[in-house]
């Protein structure tokens, strides 16, 4: 038996060059159990923060120039995939890098590293690692065809002509006419033939999973790039989804008086930015006292180009639930903001 080694910058670098599989890794890490745990992005996947506690997937693990890159878009951590081990197993790369590379080493299949880490000599029974193939890169990610998008709005009735998501809506206290009167949500009738993968969920359509209730979402500029869909039944899949395959970063969820503020037909000066499109459709149907625009933002939603629209001086609350994935989303907003002196107020809600 030889003297266990100490970990080498080499070592480090073999294991983050072998481990380039993002899906396995997130599964062997526990950060993928089922089909609700993630969301398909460009290169990679989106996942629950290892970091911080969250509802939904913020956390984006990708492959970027051969190697595994993490970031989360809620508290705002990040790293490589030795930094993505260390948070699934409650370690921290400092205080225990050896165990953290041990584990990376174990998990590609690097058996020549483990037994270095450990001071053993190699055994010859354990499975030999494929050699390193750099995957091509994937292209990024484009929004849905424009046409198709207006297609399936235009098949779309309003909320109040369906009964089951009219009654969703009130369920949740939101008022089915405030929304149709401002074209917030649309529903997608039951029985309706969607075709193509787009609008649907593993082979079925949005209609047969039950995500009849559409949310136009648009770009910097106001314009209606896609859609959210939202589940009004019992079911297994996931609440909300996007077109399946397409981008969906970059985009809000917008009242009719947000959209002139984006489009440049109003100047900004109060202005709600909301986290989750339930909160969104609540406070976009209040009748306030002050005329109010309303924003809906997600993860991976907003962006400075969205700052730039809002004038010196206006007035914005951000409402966000009181955790880290809600502080990161205010934190975001305000640092593109503060700079053009808007007025900044933070109304949080605890976490569900």
């Amino acid at each position: 038996m030889s003297a266990a080694m100490a970990p080498r910058p080499d070592h480090a670098r073999e294991v983050k060059y072998a481990l380039t599989d993002v899906r396995r890794v997130c599964e062997e890490t526990g950060l993928i159990t089922d089909r609700a745990s993630f969301m398909r992005q460009a290169a990679g996947v989106i996942v629950r923060c290892p970091w911080h506690e969250e509802r939904t997937p913020s956390c984006s693990v990708r492959l970027l120039n051969g190697q595994i890159a993490v970031k989360c878009h809620g508290c705002g951590t990040g790293g490589d995939v030795l930094s993505l081990i260390a948070a699934s197993r409650g370690l921290s790369t400092a205080r225990d890098f050896r165990e953290v590379l041990r584990a990376g080493a174990e998990m590609a299949g690097l058996w020549d590293i483990v037994s270095e880490l450990d001071g053993t000599a190699a055994a010859t029974d354990r499975p030999v690692r494929p050699a390193f193939v750099a995957p091509p890169p994937e292209p990024e990610r484009e929004y849905p065809a424009a046409d198709d998008v207006r297609a399936l709005l235009a098949a779309c009735v309003p909320v109040t002509e369906d009964d089951e998501v009219a009654a969703y809506l009130t369920g949740r206290a939101v008022d089915p006419e405030l929304v149709a009167a401002d074209g917030l949500a649309l529903a997608i009738p039951a029985g309706s033939r969607l075709l193509g993968r787009t609008w649907g969920y593993k082979g079925r359509s949005w209609a047969e999973t039950g995500h009849r209730l559409l949310l136009p979402v648009r770009d910097v500029l106001g314009d209606v790039r896609s859609v959210r869909a939202w589940r009004v039944t019992d079911g297994e899949s996931p609440k909300r989804l996007p077109p399946a395959g397409y981008k969906a970063s970059g985009l809000v969820l917008a009242s009719p008086m947000a959209v002139a503020i984006l489009s440049g037909r109003r100047p900004a000066e109060r202005v709600l930015i909301v986290e989750g499109e339930s909160d969104f459709l609540v406070a976009a149907t209040w009748r306030l006292s002050r005329p109010t625009a309303v924003i809906g933002v997600q993860s991976g939603s907003w962006t400075p180009a969205f700052g730039a629209r809002f004038r010196p001086g206006t007035e914005v609350l951000i409402w966000t639930d009181r955790d880290r994935a809600g502080d990161g989303y205010a934190d975001e907003i305000t640092r593109s903001l503060a700079p053009r002196g808007c007025r900044i107020g933070r109304w949080c809600r605890e976490a569900a």
